[in-house]
């Protein structure tokens, strides 16, 4: 018996030193490894203006953010590890976000990155996105450069561009309100987009720009600003203003009696600003939806209840962000790997189940093709938050035919598709 089990040690001993030569093997031919698994946490970085005129929005966003982080983990986490959400405030300046991006990264160990709203603020972190090969993922800003002329490998954006939102409110407003707009802007890189593409794409649906005005970020005092953009007697007055300035703009226009005068109407539709607006200011004014807590599906609706749950309140900024995040985890679940070339790969072309249904990653330029629906502002006893009730819905399909950029180099070049 002696022999025998000394007989099987010595066999067990030269297949292990086999084994391992075979390893070593395989090494040296290119084969994978099997290496222990990695339970460190999973690290994403969020930065956020949590200071400023957009503070309720980043605020709320962070909170999206974390939200979804919690469940999952709750769940087990993403491939077997916990997610941290590192949070970091911009302070509403660009340099302030690329300090504070480059430390979640570099310091904090971060192996992606969210943010902004700032569209000055996103387009600094691109720089750092690329630098550092880190994926952006972008839930909440809109300059067409995101995503075009100033877009990068690393950088996704699951919110709308400036030319999606100005495509689709000239559609409706101009073929279902009125022919003539008057135009009022924020003077910084989101406005200016928006209104230049209302100047072709009002004409294009058979109306007519009849005045602008181009208020500086943070104005307090719109009223010479209404004044000139509301001139020429338009039908439509469209601001692209938001968070706090749009607040205070509406508020103001409809105090000057200019709503009852014409139609009034805001770039984009935000929970955060409709709160702060005077009593009978919100109702018939309209705007472009990407989501909001009204949103009639199941899995919307369960957010919504949690998030009320935890934050005592509803936020169409927690929302826009927590379904950033789901695509973001989403592709990382696919890739099983957090290797930034893998992510990329999971992510370009390929299809994500969020809250307000399925969203797909546009591979040339990763824009997110997706359902948005136009709004008229109600006070409905089924909803306990001023709402936008939708009058007229756009389908994945129908925005990527007629309401986005097309997916052509000579008409939207997207910079690191040209070798940029």
């Amino acid at each position: 018996m002696d022999g025998i089990a000394a007989s099987k040690k010595k066999i067990s001993r030269r297949q292990a030193v086999q084994a391992l030569g075979a390893l070593g093997a395989s090494s040296l031919l290119g084969l994978p490894r099997v290496y222990a698994q990695d339970k460190s946490p999973i690290r994403i970085g969020v930065v956020l203006p949590l200071s400023g005129a957009y503070a309720a929005q980043g605020t709320a966003g962070a909170q999206g953010i974390q939200l979804l982080a919690e469940q999952l983990n709750a769940k087990g986490g993403l491939l077997g590890r916990q997610i941290e959400v590192l949070v970091e405030d911009s302070q509403l300046r660009p340099q302030t976000a690329v300090v504070k991006a480059t430390k979640l990264i570099k310091q904090d160990g971060c192996k992606f990155l969210m943010g902004e709203i700032s569209g000055a603020s996103t387009l600094a972190l691109l720089e750092v996105a690329e630098r550092e090969k880190t994926v952006m993922l972008t839930p909440y800003s809109s300059p067409e450069a995101v995503t075009g002329s100033r877009g990068t490998r690393y950088q996704f954006r699951t919110y709308s561009n400036a030319y999606i939102q100005a495509a689709v409110a000239a559609d409706y407003m101009t073929n279902f309100v009125g022919k003539r707009w008057g135009i009022m802007a924020a003077d910084y890189a989101y406005g200016q987009d928006y209104a230049k593409h209302l100047r072709q794409l009002v004409p294009a649906n058979g109306g007519k720009i009849v005045a602008e005005a181009f208020p500086a970020l943070g104005t307090t005092d719109f009223v010479s600003h209404l004044q000139s953009a509301s001139s020429g007697d338009p039908d439509v007055l469209w601001m692209v203003e938001y968070g706090r300035d749009a607040t205070v703009a509406l508020n103001q226009a409809v105090s000057m009696g200019l709503k009852k005068k014409m139609a009034l109407g805001l770039s984009v539709a935000n929970t955060e600003q409709v709160i702060g607006m005077q009593p009978g200011v919100f109702e018939g004014t309209y705007s472009f939806v990407i989501w909001y807590p009204n949103w009639a599906v199941p899995e919307s609706q369960a957010f919504v209840k949690a998030y009320l749950q935890k934050h005592g309140a509803y936020s169409e900024a927690a929302g826009v962000h927590y379904i950033g995040a789901q695509v973001l985890t989403g592709a990382i679940a696919n890739a099983r790997s957090i290797e930034t070339d893998a992510v990329i790969q999971a992510l370009e072309g390929n299809s994500f189940d969020t809250i307000k249904g399925k969203i797909l990653m546009r591979a040339y330029d990763h824009q997110a093709v997706q359902a948005y629906f136009m709004g008229k502002g109600a006070i409905s006893k089924d909803f306990p938050i001023p709402i936008y009730e939708p009058v007229k819905t756009y389908s994945p399909d129908a925005v990527e035919k007629n309401f986005m950029p097309p997916a052509d180099p000579k008409v939207h070049p997207v910079r690191w598709r040209q070798g940029g």
